[in-house]
């Protein structure tokens, strides 16, 4: 499938400069003062986290200074984001719906009839062109997290398995159960080793992360493909397995 860079970020709205025009007045739009651009949106919490990140490191980044860079006082900001992991998580969420988005627009229904490795690798790179974005600021938080074990497993536990699921979902996989399990270690096996070849690539065209993925899917997917198989063959459960619930 070929790949369409996606023209949406994962961050906040973005300002619009209104169409010019004149009126009869001679030229002049709008108010009597003349064309007026619209003023830009107050800068997110989550956008200004990653600005931030990737201005001055991740580490030493405080509630306080992200509240500093918003209108929000920390009280404000405080009881939504009660940490800079939550602020991540948050981000996070935004990518996973941005990648969806993505695949909805490049024809998502008329993938069903595709080969996996065409449907997965066009989720994960939708993924990227979303990271993408924000770049300097995802590889300052990455660093982070890599140096901080407990918001990179709080991180893995709620966040990354959800990221997991959606790119499951994208591809037309379901997460659900044991065999839920086995697909999104697999597929996380996978995208968390993309992510590193997309860590070194800095193409604009990500031609490294696309063979990187490319190599990997190669390699692994086989064996996601022989399992699913392997689960199409089983026989349906019996209705004494539904009494159970």
């Amino acid at each position: 499938m070929a790949r369409r860079p996606s023209s949406k970020a994962a961050g906040g709205p973005q300002a619009e400069t209104p169409a010019g025009g004149n009126d009869r007045s001679g030229g002049r739009s709008g108010s009597r003062g003349g064309s007026r651009k619209r003023a830009a949106p107050p800068p997110d919490p989550v956008d200004a986290a990653l600005r931030l990140a990737g201005q001055l490191g991740w580490d030493g980044l405080s509630l306080a200074d992200i509240a500093a860079a918003t209108p929000m006082k920390l009280s404000e900001l405080f009881p939504h984001y009660p940490s800079k992991t939550a602020l991540v998580a948050a981000y996070m969420a935004r990518v996973d719906a941005a990648m969806l988005d993505q695949m909805a627009e490049e024809g998502a229904a008329d993938m069903a009839e595709e080969p996996l490795r065409d449907r997965l690798f066009s989720a994960i790179m939708a993924r990227f062109d979303s990271l993408q974005q924000q770049r300097d600021g995802v590889l300052a938080i990455a660093r982070g997290a890599g140096r901080d074990p407990l918001s990179g497993l709080c991180l893995a536990a709620g966040p990354l398995r959800r990221s997991l699921d959606a790119i499951l979902a994208a591809a037309g996989l379901s997460g659900d159960g044991l065999a839920g399990a086995i697909r999104r270690k697999a597929v996380g096996a996978i995208y968390l080793a993309a992510f590193r070849a997309w860590s070194r690539d800095d193409s604009p065209d990500m031609g490294g992360t696309m063979a990187a993925l490319d190599r990997l899917l190669t390699r692994w997917l086989p064996m996601l493909e022989r399992f699913d198989r392997g689960l199409r063959r089983r026989p349906a459960p019996g209705p004494e397995a539904a009494e159970a619930f």
